[in-house]
Formats: structure tokens, C-alpha cells, sequence
């Protein structure tokens, strides 16, 4: 997008899902899977989801998917913190090394039969490779007490791509996504080849992240993301085995990998928080704008509690507030109010 010269400054960014229903039986999901501005890219479990489904809470905790209509938004200076950032790991003289290793979610135990942790590098280096973002998850599949434990890598989950090659053997989905899941125990030819048919660099590079898994332990039990009374003891007894697997002679280097934060102290929670009501957008030369956005607002006392909040908003006649966060002209009469599509009457 070529944005118009009045525009000085960008504060966030958003991508918005207007229309989630498709008829009377229909329905639409949108799925984010990154956010890419001025030579920046970074995965959209980064961003806030807002407000996510009705009696749904927890699909607030996965930024991205947007299963009801709301959008995904990206703070401009986190963004631009985060390049920094980046740049900083190539100073470091480490061949493993990211800004910050991140817990985004993981699944509540009585939920599924597939169960997994999700995680994300936020940027990483690797001997001569990096990438802006680097998701990977621990995955407990205990479909008919299987009980197979491994580590899952997606190809939406990273950029640059995950791999130098995906082996023949990954797994696609329906819309052509492809996967590789390393299995620490199903020994079954078809799970044995998504590892053995890596190069030898994308091997070690899966080696490096298995290493680390004593440091997911501890995000584990410092997250915020459990939603069940026993999820943190159990994920934490889950993580006691998947430790003793990456302990196995197959997944040893000949040189241990030692990973290296740049950014280790931020609060992980794990838990994105959506947000509220108004917010205040970039500024047009010496003008301030407002935007209303169409979020759920819990009742009529807040909407007023909103506008005392924002008393100069509160002034502005009717048509200024009319002013599309899309693209479209300013609405200046109670016809053009009706027919904008934006504002839903029904």
C-alpha cells in the first residue's frame, strides 16, 4: 500500500475481518499469518487479537485467527523495536542466538487428544542462517493412548522458509501448508523419514532446538496461559519426558548448542490481551484523528464512561466521527450513515 504524504506517522498497524457469516448455515475464518511492513516481518501470534468470539475467550490467546469478526493489531514502535532488535543479533558471536524465545500458548489437557506447546523465536540466528521469526511446537499426540511425543515445525510458522529443502516426506495440509513433526518415539518408517530426509544442516538446526527444550520447562511454569486447575502440573510432569528424550544419542551435537537471549527479561505470559474501546491513530500533519473501532462495547455506561474519557472526541460532530478506518469518504448526511455497509444496520 502507497500510503498518502499528509500521513507523517504510523502508530499500528491492523488487518480487519468485517464478515464472518456466509449465509444462514456459513461460515468464515481468516487466518493471519504474518504482518510485513517496510522490509519487516513478524508473525502474527505477535500481534493483539481483538475481541475474538462470543462466550470464546480463549481464542484471545491465539493472535492470528480470526474465527469472529474483530482484527489482528501491531503497535508501529513495537515493530520498529523489534528491527533493532534483529539487527543486534548479527552482532552476537553465537551461532545460536534470537532476540527472545516466546510461549505463545498451549493447550489446556482436557481439551484434546492432540495436544502441544506452542513457541517462537522472535528472530533467529543460526550458524549463517536467520530468520525474522522461527515457530516450532512440542506436540503430545495421545490419540488411542498413543502417546507419541515430538517436535512440530510448519511452514507458515517461519520467514524466511523453516528449511533449506523440505524433505519429500512432509506432510501438506489441504491448503498446501507443508510440516515435518521429529518423533522422539514412533519408530515407524513413515515418522523415522520426516528427520532422516533433512540436510544435514536443517538436522542440526532441529538438533539445536531440541537442546533447548529444558528452557521451554521453565516458560512452562512461569506462563500465564493455563486455564485449568492441573494444566501447569501437568505439562510440567509432559516436559519431564520430553526432556529425558532430548537427551538421546541421536539428537546429541558434537558441539552443544547454547542458546543466547538478547531480550530474556520480558514478562512471558503467553496471553494476549485484547484491547479496549478507542484508540487514537496516527496523526496528519499538525491534525489529531480518532477512530472508533468496532469492537464490542460491554454496555451503555461504559460507552459514556468511554466518551468522558475523550472529551474533545466528544465534541466532534456527528460527520467527523463518520470518517471510515477503511478506505472511503467522510459520511455527511443520515442516508449515507445507513447505507455504509461499515456500520451494519440491520
Amino acid at each position: 500500500l502507497k500510503l498518502p504524504e499528509k500521513i507523517k506517522n504510523i502508530e499500528s498497524i491492523a488487518v480487519h475481518f468485517l464478515e464472518d457469516a456466509a449465509g444462514n448455515d456459513g461460515d468464515r475464518n481468516l487466518f493471519i499469518g504474518s504482518i510485513e511492513w517496510d522490509g519487516l516481518a513478524i508473525d502474527g501470534s505477535m500481534g493483539k487479537q481483538s475481541p475474538g468470539c462470543k462466550n470464546q475467550t480463549s481464542l484471545k490467546r491465539h493472535p492470528g485467527r480470526l474465527y469472529c469478526r474483530g482484527y489482528l493489531k501491531v503497535d508501529w514502535k513495537d515493530m520498529k523495536l523489534i528491527k533493532e532488535k534483529r539487527k543486534n543479533i548479527d552482532s552476537i558471536d553465537s551461532v545460536f542466538a534470537t532476540n527472545e524465545l516466546v510461549l505463545t500458548w498451549l493447550t489446556p489437557p482436557t481439551k484434546s487428544s492432540y495436544q502441544n506447546i506452542d513457541l517462537m523465536f522472535d528472530g533467529l540466528k543460526f550458524k549463517n542462517r536467520r530468520w525474522d521469526y522461527f515457530g516450532f511446537k512440542l506436540i503430545l499426540d495421545t490419540k488411542e493412548r498413543r502417546n507419541w511425543y515430538s517436535v512440530g515445525i510448519e511452514q507458515d510458522r517461519c520467514f524466511p522458509s523453516c528449511f533449506q529443502r523440505w524433505p519429500i516426506s512432509a506432510w501438506t495440509d489441504k491448503s498446501g501448508k507443508k510440516g515435518v513433526n521429529v518423533f522422539f518415539n514412533n519408530h515407524k518408517e513413515w515418522a523415522l523419514e520426516q528427520f532422516a530426509f533433512l540436510s544435514r544442516e536443517d538436522k542440526n538446526l532441529v538438533k539445536a532446538i531440541i537442546s533447548i527444550i529444558p528452557k521451554v520447562k521453565e516458560l512452562v511454569s512461569k506462563t500465564k496461559s493455563h486455564r485449568e486447575n492441573d494444566s501447569r502440573k501437568v505439562w510440567l510432569k509432559r516436559m519431564a519426558t520430553f526432556i529425558d528424550y532430548s537427551k538421546g544419542y541421536q539428537w546429541r551435537n558434537e558441539k552443544p548448542f547454547e542458546l543466547v537471549e538478547l531480550n530474556p527479561n520480558r514478562e512471558n505470559t503467553g496471553s494476549m490481551e485484547p484491547s479496549i474501546g478507542m484508540r487514537r491513530t496516527g496523526s496528519m500533519s499538525d491534525q489529531v484523528s480518532y477512530t472508533i473501532f468496532p469492537e464490542v462495547v460491554e454496555s451503555k455506561k461504559h460507552w459514556h464512561h468511554l466518551h468522558e474519557k475523550n472529551l474533545k472526541l466528544a465534541s466532534e460532530p456527528l460527520e467527523s466521527w463518520m470518517l471510515s478506518i477503511y478506505e472511503g469518504e467522510r459520511l455527511t448526511s443520515l442516508d449515507q450513515v445507513v447505507a455504509s455497509p461499515y456500520l451494519n444496520i440491520k
